[in-house]
């Protein structure tokens, strides 16, 4: 029966019948005053149905000074100012109010084609006060002495979905919304589709934000280039000094680390790719962020698969499985679960994992008919038999199809179905035990509703606990600092005010960022902000004194770019900012340092910007150096010296640019108003590096002196080296010190394997370790002499 799901989906679309309500007997004539002035309509007259007054969309709101908008495709109102945006559907009770869903007695009527909205909701959601004058049949609107923003409650506390109604009107409604800001209509009809940016970028990819690799002072062993100290970054190469984790293809191998001695001393299989490992005390986590579990989805009465319409499902998870590997020779499974949503991303702080998933809502109301899924959220089975009886008799063959005897007994399968279906889920593989985060629990993001679930979710490995949460929306990158977890999404924001009064379609590209507190494996929402602009990964954000900072490119539709900085308190609104900075390009890499921030742009040069950020209110450039090439990452050396990993370029004879090699630059800062690039090295001609988009793929340690990163380069057939480079690497300068290869001597440049590219490159003491799909190499790391090898296939 369960196949039968997307037949009767596909028969239920069908002609929906119109609704209405503040239907009346009677009607009678009604005067409108703002602030003591009667409002003259010229056609079309407000409307007294006994109970409420409603008053044509245009003619009453826009002399309030909101902008009023009607979409005739979606009978939709859309009533807005600089902080409040309200959407009303034409027989729809549900409106959304700010991004709330609030439910009206009386909802938007059409009549002789002209929109007519209740003036009391809306008047009094701008912050006006209604009066209602019975003896001479008038209303009057007078400014409030209140904004209603300002007596809504705190803005730290998000609202929840609470049941399946709510939900389905605050996706319909931002799907209507979605539709609009792609496709703006106008009077003309023609679909005008925005133009986006195409300056996206991975999240990792820039500098990490301190010299952190080491994990304390006294270990003579690399760590994974983090980017903020005491916050660890999962990695697909792990080392503790004695014992080097290593995740690769078909699974986890732990390796005795000693060279006279290098072995597989256990192997964990796993299918798949391991998205990040961590090592902690004696626990060793793996994650895996493309996994999958099966689901049966109850019916309405019990377990049985054949209860249910969708009978067996698969759900799209993240799995974390945890050991004790104290002994290394035979780690032991204390912890399997999978947990709803693709991997984004995680942080270990101490004893506290924190990941954060994206999952898409399985919505109801994509496949269902607008009325039949209204009734089914509404819980309204009436409505839904109305509906059903609409279905041609010929077609009606399916109902007997899907087993249910009648509408009534398919309204309860299908309700009962979609309430098990549509809440996230997570799954101990140990019991089986599959839990849900209900409706009442799930969260949302008043200006970012998403048909998108972000599940985070806090565990303490100490104790066991674990804090899962749901939020209706998505992250696209995440900056985390000891205390805080910054989740950032970009998006396109239509302006309806400057799209009238330009005539043509206008966007905003905005990003916004919420604050989720961090302590003992809890994750708590704090706070909102929003900046002009698209941030390209998480180096773009950074945690100072209390101020939250961070980087955007801005781009208009047909337009120019631009590039900014901005400063945000505690409460996340903007305290300064530095617009405008190289216009006509776009950010390639950000690097926050104390009162200093770095910034590299591209578009033919490479302008490398030295800004102050003592003032977070003050924003300003302190000087800037233009040079071919670009820096795709920047890491700090000292005060006065930066690190640039990037891409020298050439112009191209007409318009654009080439690559020509793989660039380290060293910036000398030491006169900001002058920065000077002290010394650079490209390498080879066709040239890439892990380095340019995984900040992960560094090497580095300056108390060590020593520096390394994966590179491939092809200048000829004969000239050609896949392998990893070594440096000497002081604050001041640096130098090359040799290169280490897994490509065996004798074939051509045809014939290496992908399993041959070196991907990772550890130290302990004083050797070098390099690790490819194929084998693991150890050499000396002075000389580069090899010392042993191990087979990983």
């Amino acid at each position: 029966m369960k196949k039968l799901f997307a037949l009767l989906l596909t028969f239920m679309i069908m002609l929906a019948a119109t609704g209405g309500y503040c239907r009346a007997g009677s009607e009678t004539e009604v005067s409108i005053y703002l602030e003591g002035e009667k409002i003259i309509f010229p056609d079309a007259q407000p409307i007294h149905t006994g109970t409420r007054v409603l008053v044509p969309v245009r003619g009453f709101f826009d002399r309030m000074g909101v902008t009023v908008d009607w979409i005739a495709s979606k009978r939709m109102v859309i009533i807005k100012d600089d902080s409040r945006e309200i959407m009303l559907e034409a027989d729809n009770r549900a409106v959304l109010n700010n991004g709330a869903v609030e439910y009206l007695d009386c909802s938007v009527v059409i009549r002789n084609n002209r929109a007519f909205i209740p003036i009391r909701y809306i008047s009094e959601s701008f912050g006006y006060d209604v009066e209602w004058d019975g003896k001479t049949k008038s209303v009057h609107v007078s400014k409030a002495s209140q904004d209603p923003a300002a007596a809504s409650g705190s803005k730290s506390v998000l609202p929840t979905v609470d049941n399946l109604e709510n939900l389905y009107h605050l996706l319909k409604y931002n799907g209507y919304m979605s539709d609009y800001l792609h496709y703006d209509y106008f009077d003309s009809g023609i679909a005008i589709e925005p133009e986006f940016p195409d300056f996206a970028a991975p999240e990792s990819g820039t500098a990490a934000e301190a010299p952190a690799q080491s994990p304390s002072n006294d270990a003579d062993y690399s760590g994974t280039n983090i980017q903020v100290k005491g916050v660890d970054e999962g990695d697909i190469v792990k080392t503790d000094g004695k014992y080097i984790y290593i995740a690769g293809t078909g699974g986890l191998k732990i390796v005795n680390a000693d060279p006279d001695d290098l072995r597989v001393i256990s192997s964990i299989p796993y299918s798949g790719r391991i998205d990040g490992i961590y090592i902690q005390k004696d626990r060793l986590i793996l994650i895996k962020g493309n996994s999958r579990f099966d689901y049966i989805v109850p019916g309405i009465s019990g377990d049985k698969t054949d209860d249910s319409i969708l009978g067996r499902t698969a759900i799209t998870s993240t799995n974390v499985k945890v050991y004790d590997v104290s002994d290394r020779s035979g780690p032991v499974l204390v912890s399997d679960k999978e947990y709803e949503g693709r991997y984004l991303s995680s942080r270990l702080i101490g004893d506290d994992l924190y990941i954060v998933t994206n999952s898409r809502v399985r919505f109801f109301g994509d496949y269902l008919h607008d009325k039949l899924a209204g009734a089914l959220a509404a819980n309204d089975k009436k409505q839904f038999a109305a509906e059903m009886k609409k279905v041609p008799a010929g077609e009606r063959y399916v109902l007997q199809m899907t087993g249910a005897k009648d509408s009534g007994e398919l309204f309860d399968n299908l309700r009962s179905t979609i309430e098990h279906y549509i809440t996230p889920k997570y799954v101990d593989n140990e019991t089986g035990e599959v839990r849900e985060i209900s409706l009442k629990d799930i969260y949302y993001f008043r200006d970012m509703v998403r048909p998108n679930y972000m599940i985070t979710i806090g565990l303490d490995l100490e104790s066991g606990n674990e804090d899962i949460k749901a939020y209706l929306g998505s992250s696209g990158s995440m900056y985390v600092s000891t205390e805080h977890m910054y989740a950032a999404v970009s998006a396109y924001e239509y302006n309806i005010l400057r799209s009238r009064l330009e005539g043509s379609p206008s966007y905003d590209y905005l990003t916004t960022v919420y604050r989720f507190g961090l302590k003992d494996g809890r994750v708590t929402y704090e706070a909102k902000g929003r900046v002009p602009g698209q941030i390209l990964n998480q180096f773009s954000m950074d945690e100072y004194d209390g101020i939250f900072r961070i980087a955007t490119t801005s781009r208009e539709p047909y337009s120019s770019t631009s590039n900014n900085v901005y400063t945000l308190g505690e409460d996340l609104k903007i305290v300064g900012r530095l617009e405008g900075i190289a216009k006509g390009e776009k950010i390639y890499s950000t690097r926050f340092a104390g009162e200093r921030i770095y910034m590299v742009t591209f578009r033919q040069m490479d302008p490398f910007f030295v800004i102050d950020a003592a003032d977070p209110g003050k924003l300003k450039v302190l000087g800037y150096l233009k040079i071919p090439g670009y820096s795709t990452y920047m890491h700090i050396l000292d005060k006065d010296h930066v690190l640039g990993f990037g891409y020298e370029t050439e112009e191209r004879s007409g318009w654009g640019f080439d690559t020509t090699g793989f660039k380290l630059s060293l910036f000398d800062v030491s006169d900001v108003s002058n920065p000077v690039e002290a010394k650079k090295e490209v390498i080879g001609k066709n040239a890439e590096s892990p380095l340019g988009i995984d900040h992960k793929a560094l090497m580095i340690s300056l108390d060590k002196g020593v520096m390394g990163f994966p590179i491939i380069y092809i200048n000829t057939e004969s000239d050609y080296f896949a392998g990893f480079f070594l440096y000497n690497i002081s604050s001041r300068d640096f130098s090359y010190r040799g290169r280490v290869t897994h490509v065996p001597d004798d074939i051509s440049v045809y014939e290496i394997s992908d399993s041959d590219f070196i991907y990772r490159g550890i130290y302990i003491g004083d050797y070098l370790y390099t690790v490819s799909e194929g084998q693991l190499q150890v050499h000396d790391l002075g000389t580069l002499v090899r010392k042993g090898s191990l087979v990983l296939k």
